[in-house]
């Protein structure tokens, strides 16, 4: 009968539906079962006046229509997202394939959109020019730590921030993942937001580095900060550490006196593990130089 062809054409049409998820393959599919089902659409259209159509049918051929827009939009964006990562890595034919592949296995594994994955894998092939298996792993490791930040509650997710953070201090692809695990760590232990320690990392990377400490030691000392309430004096620390250089290279006669002149201030609290101990010490530095004033 009419109804149960249609009934059953529209369950039909929903399993094709889930199969399809994101991919190119499944849409394609999706599409061509689309076409076969126009002829159980035509003969219901045919056959409503003379049957009488009720509400249900009628919102079953909704349903078809909408499925089918729906269909169109997501071919849309996953044809785009391959076209980007086209464009990022300069891959065609079969090298662009086992990209596409490999997008949808990390997608697939992490439980995230394919679209996502993609887009996020030819950002990391523009910046760090890699290809092969070594984007398939820094693009499955970068969307991991995202994804364990978001499931930690931290909604950061900026990729270029890091980028820009990575090449400051001089951090090597070799040792690209294993400061996301470091960082990672920190957040956990401090609740230090990441997009917060990110982004003191890349405005204090020249202050820290006047100071001796390494990117290891900084991202510590802005966890420890926002752990004991102080994140404010991490702000004042960068914004005057530069100063306080510029003042005592005068004395001293060039920067890196100054900065030796600063490490060695530091050096006794660094030793106790008392890195609060050394923001105060260096605020009170720069107060006893004039150059800041007293809070």
């Amino acid at each position: 009968d009419l109804a149960d062809g249609v009934g059953d054409a529209a369950d039909k049409l929903k399993r094709e539906g889930d199969a399809a998820s994101d991919t190119q393959k499944d849409m394609k599919d999706m599409g061509a079962e689309g076409g076969r089902l126009n002829g159980v659409l035509d003969a219901v259209k045919g056959g409503l006046a003379a049957l009488g159509v009720t509400v249900g049918m009628q919102q079953i051929l909704q349903w078809f229509t909408d499925s089918f827009n729906r269909a169109s939009e997501a071919q849309k964006r996953i044809d785009d997202m391959v076209g980007s990562l086209n464009a990022a890595t300069g891959a065609s034919g079969e090298v662009l394939q086992q990209y596409e592949t490999s997008a949808k296995q990390i997608a697939a594994e992490l439980g995230d959109s394919y679209a996502v994955v993609g887009a996020l894998m030819g950002k990391i092939s523009t910046l760090y020019d890699i290809d092969g298996a070594q984007l398939t792993e820094f693009t499955k490791e970068y969307q991991s730590f995202f994804d364990q930040l978001s499931k930690a509650g931290d909604s950061f997710s900026d990729f270029d921030s890091i980028n820009t953070v990575m090449k400051k201090w001089n951090i090597s692809l070799d040792d690209n993942l294993d400061y996301l695990g470091m960082w990672y760590e920190i957040s956990q232990k401090t609740a230090v937001p990441m997009g917060t320690m990110i982004s003191l990392l890349g405005q204090g990377d020249r202050a820290f580095q006047l100071l001796g400490l390494s990117a290891e030691e900084a991202s510590n000392l802005i966890g420890q900060a926002y752990k004991s309430g102080e994140i404010a004096d991490i702000q004042d620390l960068i914004s005057s550490v530069e100063m306080l250089a510029a003042a005592k290279a005068d004395e001293l006669g060039s920067e890196t006196a100054a900065s030796t002149y600063m490490q060695r201030l530091i050096k006794e609290t660094k030793a106790v593990g008392n890195e609060q101990g050394m923001i105060h010490l260096l605020t009170s530095e720069l107060e006893i130089n004039g150059r800041v004033a007293s809070r």
